[in-house]
C-alpha cells in the first residue's frame, strides 16, 4: 500500500514510478560497507570563495591511476595550467591501476593523501564522499559546463552534491594491426561470426596471435571481454536497467550468450594468455606479433606512441546481421577534491581550471580515446579517436553494467565479473556456472522492491469503493508510513512548502520528507535510472515531466481522483495541460500547486506620470516609448539576468512572452 500514499497528498503533485538506474579498474571495487567504517572527521565543504590565490606559492599533489599519463601531465598539461598560474605547483603522483583504491584508501586514512583525487564513476567515489574524504563541489563555478548526464556518474543517489568534476568518459572497442589485416586480406568483421572467421585465418597461419590479451589481472577479461562485447547481447542501457529494478537475471539467456563467445576466445589468445599481464599485452601488440587487442580507448594515447604499424579499429561485432549495435561509452574519469585539504582555495583553482574549455580541448588531444564531457564543443585530431567517437552516431551507448549499484555490497559484482570472466576464458568454470555464481552473489545482498514494476498496475487496480484515498488516510489505515517528495525548493522556500504539510501530516499520522535540491534535474533522472525515485516529484518543468510521460515513468493519477473534483477545482485549461502522451496513450500526469505570472513590465508610475508617458498596449508603441525614454535622456529597460548556474532563466523567460504574445 505504500506507492498509493503519495496520492493523498493534499497539495499532490507528480508521482513517478521507480525504474531501472575507469579505464583501468583497480585491484578492488570498494564497496559501501568498508568505506562506511572510515570517516573523516572534517569536511572542506566548498564555498563561493573559487578565486585564485594569492602570491604565495602552494604545492597540490593529484592522486591518480592513469600512470600511463605521467609525462602527458608533466609535459603538456600542468605547463598550461601553470601558464596562467604560476604560484600553483601541481604534482601528478600515479598509482599503478591494480593498486589504486587500496592505496588511496591508506593514504585517506591515515591522512597522507594529496590534495586532488582522481575519481573513479558511480559507487567507489560515491563511498569515498559518504566516508567524509571527497568534498562537496556544489558552488564551484565551473560546474555549471556540465549537463546532468556528465554529472550523473559523481552525484549522490539524492542529487544533492556533486563531488568530483567530470572529465572524460571512454569506449570500448577492438584496435588492430593494419598490417597484418592486409597481409591475410582482412577486413573489420561486423558480425560474431566475422569476427571468428578472421580469428581462424590468423590463427591458422600460426604467424601471430589472433587475439591479444592475457588474464592473470583478471580485471583485463572483464572491461575489454564480457563488457566490451555485452552489451550488443543484453542491449545495453535497457538490459543494465533491468538489472538494477530487479526485472532480469544473470542466469538470463544474454548473459550465457555473453560468456559461450568469451569461452571461445581462449583458443586465439596467446599462448601462456593465463599468466599475461595487462602490461604484457600491450607490449606484444606493440611489437607487431598479435592481430586484434580488445580494448578500451584509454590505450590510443600509447599505441600511438610505441607501435611502428597503422592502427585501425572496429566496434564490437552484433551477435547477428542487421541487429542494432551497442556500445560500452563509460562515464570514466573525474577528479576531486580531497575534504582535508590544507590548501582548498588552490585546489579549486585548479579544479575551476579542469572544468574549463581549455582543459576540455586540451585533455581531449594531449589524451586521444579520452573524450571530454564538457558541453565545450571540442575537435579531436587523431583519427582512431575519431573512429571510437564515431560509434557514438551509430550505436547506442550504455555504461558498464556492474558499476553503477551493483557493486555496493558483498560479494562486489565487479570483482566477481573479474574472476568468472577470467575463469570462462581459463576454461575453470562453465558460461552456466558463471552466471549462476554471479547470480546468486548480487541476490546474496541485493533485493530490489518488486513495488518498482508495480506501482501502476497497483494504482489502477486497488479497490476504490471504500472511499477515496484521503478519507482512509484521514480514519488511520496508512499512519506510521513515510511519502518522499522531491522538489526544487530549498532554505527558506523549504521550511515554508514544509509547514504546508503539517496539516496533513497531523490530519494521517502519514510522514512526509521532502528533500530539496538545486540540481534537480540531474537529480531526478539518477535516482529513476537507480530504482530509487521519489514517491512524488515537484516539477518545475512540464517539458521535463513530458520527457518521464513519454518514457513510462509516471503514474495517472486520473485513475485515482476525482476527476469531477478536479474540474470543479480547475479551469479546464490546467487539466488539459497536465495532460500528456505516455506509452499507452495520453495520461493525466498530476495537477498543478503553484503558478507564476510572468507576462509583466514594471514601471515606476509616478515618474510615469510626471514625464506625460503612456502605457503601450501595442509592440509599436512600446517600441515607441523606449525611444521616447531613451531621447530624452533616461534608460528605457533594466533586467537582470544573473542567477548563479542558471544564469541567463529571466531572459529565456522574457523570450518566451515575447513569442508567445506576439
Amino acid at each position: 500500500m505504500r506507492k498509493l500514499l503519495p496520492f493523498m497528498l493534499i497539495f499532490l503533485i507528480f508521482a513517478l514510478v521507480a525504474c531501472g538506474g575507469s579505464s583501468e579498474p583497480a585491484e578492488e571495487a570498494d564497496s559501501q560497507t568498508e568505506a562506511d567504517t572510515a570517516v573523516s572527521e572534517t569536511t572542506t565543504d566548498t564555498t563561493e570563495e573559487d578565486a585564485a590565490p594569492s602570491d604565495e606559492k602552494v604545492t597540490l599533489t593529484i592522486e591518480s591511476w592513469r600512470n600511463d599519463d605521467l609525462t602527458i601531465w608533466q609535459d603538456t598539461i600542468i605547463p598550461a595550467f601553470n601558464a596562467e598560474y604560476p604560484n600553483i605547483e601541481v604534482i601528478f603522483a600515479p598509482t599503478a591501476p591494480a593498486e589504486y583504491n587500496g592505496a588511496l584508501n591508506t593514504k585517506l586514512e591515515g591522512g597522507t593523501a594529496g590534495d586532488l583525487i582522481t575519481c573513479r564513476p558511480f559507487d567507489a567515489s560515491l563511498a569515498l564522499f559518504d566516508a567524509g574524504y571527497l568534498a562537496s563541489l556544489n558552488d564551484l563555478e565551473g560546474m555549471s559546463n556540465f549537463g546532468s548526464v556528465a554529472k550523473s556518474a559523481w552525484i549522490t543517489d539524492d542529487g544533492s552534491d556533486v563531488f568530483c568534476v567530470p572529465m572524460a568518459s571512454v569506449i570500448h572497442g577492438f584496435i588492430y594491426n593494419k598490417d597484418i589485416f592486409d597481409e591475410y586480406g582482412l577486413t573489420e568483421p561486423t558480425t560474431v561470426d566475422e569476427f571468428f572467421t578472421m580469428l581462424e585465418t590468423i590463427e591458422n597461419d600460426g604467424k601471430y596471435a589472433p587475439l591479444d590479451m592475457g588474464t592473470a589481472d583478471q580485471w583485463e577479461a572483464a572491461t575489454m571481454g564480457f563488457q566490451n562485447i555485452g552489451p550488443n547481447y543484453w542491449k545495453g542501457e535497457e538490459g543494465r536497467l533491468a538489472l538494477i529494478n530487479g526485472e532480469a537475471r544473470l542466469t538470463d539467456p544474454e548473459y550465457v550468450a555473453v560468456f559461450d563467445q568469451l569461452a571461445s576466445w581462449g583458443n586465439f589468445m596467446p599462448s601462456g594468455f593465463e599468466a599475461q599481464t595487462y602490461p604484457d599485452s600491450q607490449n606484444l601488440f606493440t611489437l607487431g606479433q598479435a592481430a586484434v587487442y580488445p580494448a578500451g580507448s584509454w590505450d590510443i594515447s600509447l599505441f600511438n606512441d610505441q607501435a611502428d604499424f597503422e592502427l585501425g579499429a572496429f566496434k564490437p561485432p552484433v551477435p547477428n546481421a542487421g541487429d542494432n549495435c551497442y556500445i560500452s561509452d563509460h562515464t570514466d574519469i573525474a577528479l576531486g577534491m580531497n575534504a582535508n585539504t590544507p590548501h582548498p582555495e588552490a585546489a579549486k583553482t585548479f579544479l575551476n581550471w579542469v572544468a574549463s574549455s581549455e582543459f576540455a580541448g586540451l585533455y581531449s588531444n594531449a589524451l586521444p580515446g579520452f573524450f571530454s564531457l564538457s558541453n565545450a564543443d571540442v575537435s579531436i585530431d587523431d583519427p582512431i579517436a575519431q573512429e571510437f567517437v564515431s560509434w557514438r552516431n551509430e550505436c547506442e551507448s550504455t555504461i558498464r553494467n556492474s558499476y553503477q549499484i551493483l557493486s555496493r555490497g558483498e560479494p562486489n559484482l565487479e570483482n566477481e565479473l573479474w574472476r568468472t570472466s577470467a575463469q570462462v576464458i581459463n576454461g575453470d568454470i562453465t558460461p552456466e556456472e558463471a552466471t549462476q555464481q554471479l547470480q546468486e552473489g548480487l541476490e546474496s545482498w541485493y533485493a530490489p522492491s518488486a513495488e518498482a514494476g508495480a506501482v501502476a498496475e497497483t494504482a489502477v487496480g486497488e479497490d476504490m469503493a471504500e472511499g477515496s484515498y484521503l478519507e482512509r488516510a484521514k480514519a488511520g489505515e496508512f499512519a506510521g508510513t513515510t511519502v518522499t517528495v522531491l522538489g526544487v525548493m530549498v532554505d527558506e522556500e523549504q521550511l515554508k512548502f514544509e509547514a504546508a504539510f503539517a496539516p496533513f501530516e497531523e490530519a494521517t499520522g502519514i510522514d512526509v520528507d521532502y528533500a530539496g535540491t538545486k540540481e534537480f534535474e540531474t537529480s531526478i533522472n539518477v535516482r529513476v535510472d537507480a530504482a530509487d525515485a521519489p514517491d512524488i516529484a515537484d516539477m518545475p518543468q512540464p517539458g521535463f515531466l513530458a520527457n518521464l510521460v513519454r518514457d513510462g515513468k509516471v503514474v495517472d493519477v486520473s485513475t485515482f481522483l476525482d476527476m469531477a473534483k478536479l474540474q470543479d477545482t480547475y479551469n479546464q485549461s490546467w487539466l488539459d495541460m497536465a495532460t500528456m502522451d505516455g506509452p499507452d496513450g495520453p495520461i493525466m500526469a498530476g495537477v498543478w500547486h503553484r503558478s507564476s505570472a510572468k507576462s509583466m513590465v514594471w514601471y515606476p508610475k509616478a515618474q510615469f506620470d510626471a514625464a506625460g508617458y503612456e502605457v503601450p498596449q501595442t509592440w509599436d508603441e512600446m517600441l515607441e516609448l523606449t525611444q521616447t525614454i531613451a531621447d530624452d535622456g533616461d534608460t528605457a529597460w533594466c533586467i537582470g539576468i544573473e542567477s548563479g548556474a542558471a544564469t541567463g532563466w529571466v531572459a529565456t523567460d522574457w523570450m518566451e512572452n515575447i513569442m508567445l504574445r506576439t
